[in-house]
């Protein structure tokens, strides 16, 4: 299926260059990541790179350049070669959140060539296990009955778990005060010590914790349930709608990359991604592979990009 909308999206583009179209893969291709190591997106970016370099007969490198919220990597990439030796891949924060929140961006986000979405993470809403609640209205009734803001994580002003903070606030109503955490790993440490009573984040990191019994995750963000915990019910489908808006990471290219040579990345990507033992690893991190072709992702930037505009004007999120 991916093979054949491959060829029809070819088919419908304009004629590129034959040098363009018959480029070879590069003798070494480097994966750029925003995030230092060890976090999702490197994980799966390892994986990725060992499938590639056999698939294309090249070297693939991951290469981690966290600092500014992406701005250090996009920045390193929006200057590179459009040979497909330098490749970005990062989240829906680094492509779609944060250029919505910085007033002076160094290159303009928009003029990346989009490769391939790589996953779909599942991400919940994890509380403390102490609190009496098993669901999403017993944690709203608890909180309703306290008398005080229900204190909630997230790693860091402007990321994608405090938009979610605030689409929950909105679908519940509740009083809630923000706690902002230096990442992830911090926030959860905090809800699992008791200095905080709840927080959103991705299932990788949730996932251990719930298994030992040190949080309980209540609910999924998103309309749908999710592979890696198909046992583990939506918000919206506890009553509370809204609480949109997927995590997800992805790859693109420099400006001008010829789309060729991207359709030829792409494919390989979802050839990787198609392998079972793959496939079992990402849902083991709580993704689930979700490739895409180059003018689909393009427009799925676009309307991703459109959606949390939205989503911080209406909650007046900022990066301060």
């Amino acid at each position: 299926m991916f093979r054949r909308t491959l060829l029809r999206g070819l088919a419908a583009a304009p004629l590129l260059p034959a040098a363009g179209a018959f480029a070879q893969q590069p003798a070494t291709t480097r994966i750029v990541i925003p995030f230092a190591a060890g976090g999702p997106i490197d994980l799966i970016g390892r994986l990725l790179a060992e499938k590639l370099g056999s698939r294309l007969g090249s070297t693939f490198i991951v290469d981690n350049r966290p600092g500014g919220n992406g701005v250090v990597a996009g920045q390193y990439v929006f200057r590179a070669p459009t040979d497909g030796s330098v490749l970005y891949f990062g989240a829906v924060s680094t492509f779609c959140i944060t250029p919505n929140l910085e007033a002076n961006m160094p290159f303009d986000p928009r003029a990346f060539t989009p490769v391939t979405r790589v996953v779909v993470s599942g991400s919940g809403l994890a509380i403390n296990a102490a609190i009496p609640a098993r669901t999403v209205p017993e944690l709203v009734a608890w909180a309703r009955g306290r008398g005080q803001p229900l204190k909630v994580a997230s790693n860091g002003n402007g990321s994608i778990a405090h938009a979610w903070l605030e689409l929950f606030r909105k679908a519940t109503g509740l009083d809630i005060l923000h706690v902002p955490y230096r990442g992830a790993g911090p926030a959860l440490v905090a809800i699992t010590a008791g200095e905080v009573d709840a927080g959103f984040s991705d299932l990788l990191v949730q996932l251990p914790l719930a298994r030992d019994n040190r949080i309980r995750i209540l609910g999924l963000v998103g309309t749908e349930r999710h592979r890696a915990a198909p046992d583990i019910p939506t918000i919206a489908e506890q009553g509370f709608p809204g609480v949109n808006g997927l995590s997800w990471s992805g790859i693109v290219a420099p400006p001008a990359t010829p789309l060729p040579l991207r359709t030829r990345l792409a494919e390989a990507i979802a050839e990787a991604l198609s392998d079972p033992a793959i496939e079992q690893r990402l849902i083991s991190f709580g993704s689930a592979p979700a490739p895409m072709t180059p003018p689909e992702f393009g427009r799925y930037l676009e309307a991703e990009t459109a959606f949390w505009a939205q989503v911080i004007r209406d909650a007046r999120i900022t990066m301060g």
